[in-house]
């Protein structure tokens, strides 16, 4: 790459979509000319990815027609990402749930708040770019956009090309996840790219065929594990999982995948987000009405009232799950319990339908507590 911003990029990459590890400059470019149609690895209506050895003045590579190119790839998978993850630090965090536990609802929830009080945290947080978070603008809109309720559920596809990209290696075809990015940033500070992910709940369940499919690589290089809990999920109905048995897969993943004893802890915060509190949170429901906000030194977050309640849902947790406490107790000793809630359901008496209005209370707090533990282990300032 052009020498002119090498003294502005990061010392490693790391693909979030493979965990390739390379350094900045033997990234590809992605060919812009029609005539350079078509990769061997990403695909035949993918713009051909290239190593270039022509700059223009702007740092940009040219491509062998003569076109500006602007986009980049993994050199291993060929999948796009975003060029500021050559110039800032990384945070990855990975999201794992039960099917129909509200992952995705707790996502879009997420997202939409934290476009509306980041600033409140002392902090920014916007798409580092919006066409690469197409599927979570998705979320949002089936929550929050014109209309009102939401008439159908979010759900993550186990297979399918809005959620994951399929790439050519050798004679095989293979499935990888599409992460979500965003840029975070104390006001007047350092900025980071927090990489997310939305895996099916299928993908973590211990029957599955291959119990290690590459769509959940981005484990090992997981710093945060979110493990969405559906307190209201009944284990006495034919369709429900067993919620700490996709726990213990997802565990024993991280320690596979990240090189960690088998019988270690892990060394990663494990935040366990207790969805649809507006149901099941009676005790609690009061202290998640208002965005707990208190000067901080990454983000603004009242760590002590966070503490307080997460006290509280565990206590919760402990009466009412005691197999999924002790599941969590046996894995880490950095463990926190975040109640939230993306949807209120409330039935229409004439009709006798329930209605889902969304109701993003906390939701943001797993993200933001995340980032904040994240950043700390990293000692930024």
């Amino acid at each position: 790459m052009n020498s002119t911003v090498s003294n502005t990029l990061v010392n490693q990459v790391h693909c979030p979509s493979c965990a390739h590890i390379f350094r900045p400059e033997v990234i590809c470019f992605i060919a812009e000319h029609d005539k350079l149609q078509g990769d061997r690895i990403a695909g035949p209506l993918e713009g051909l990815r290239f190593r270039s050895s022509r700059f223009n003045i702007d740092g940009n590579a040219v491509d062998m027609e003569g076109r500006v190119c602007t986009r980049v790839a993994c050199p291993s998978c060929h999948i796009e990402i975003p060029r500021a993850l050559l110039e800032n630090p990384t945070c990855f965090i990975s999201i794992v749930g039960a099917p129909g536990s509200g992952k995705s609802c707790l996502l879009g929830a997420a997202s939409w708040s934290l476009r509306k009080l980041a600033g409140q945290y002392g902090c920014s947080w916007v798409d580092v770019e919006p066409r690469l978070n197409a599927l979570l603008h998705g979320y949002e809109s089936g929550l929050f956009g014109a209309g009102g309720a939401m008439r159908t559920p979010l759900k993550t596809e186990v297979a399918g090309g809005d959620w994951y990209h399929q790439i050519k290696v050798g004679t095989k075809l293979e499935m990888l996840p599409k992460p979500m990015y965003f840029r975070v940033a104390r006001t007047g500070g350092v900025s980071s790219i927090i990489v997310m992910y939305d895996n099916a709940g299928e993908h973590f369940l211990p029957v599955a065929e291959n119990a290690e499919p590459p769509h959940t690589r981005h484990l090992g290089q997981a710093q945060a594990l979110l493990f969405v809990f559906d307190p209201t999920m009944s284990h006495a109905s034919d369709k429900a999982q067993r919620q700490e048995l996709i726990l213990i897969e997802a565990v024993s993943r991280i320690r596979r995948l990240a090189g960690v004893s088998q019988s270690a802890k892990l060394p990663i915060p494990i935040i366990i987000v207790l969805s649809k509190a507006d149901l099941w949170a009676q005790e609690i429901r009061s202290y998640i009405t208002q965005p707990p906000i208190a000067p901080g030194t990454i983000v603004d977050l009242d760590r002590q009232k966070i503490e307080e309640v997460s006290t509280l849902s565990h206590a919760y947790m402990s009466e009412k799950f005691p197999e999924f406490v002790q599941s969590v107790a046996a894995f880490s000793d950095r463990v926190q319990w975040v109640p939230c809630c993306a949807m209120k359901s409330s039935g229409k008496a004439s009709t006798g339908q329930v209605e889902n209005q969304p109701r993003a209370n906390w939701s943001e707090v797993p993200f933001l507590l995340a980032f904040d533990q994240i950043a700390r282990s990293q000692r930024r300032k």
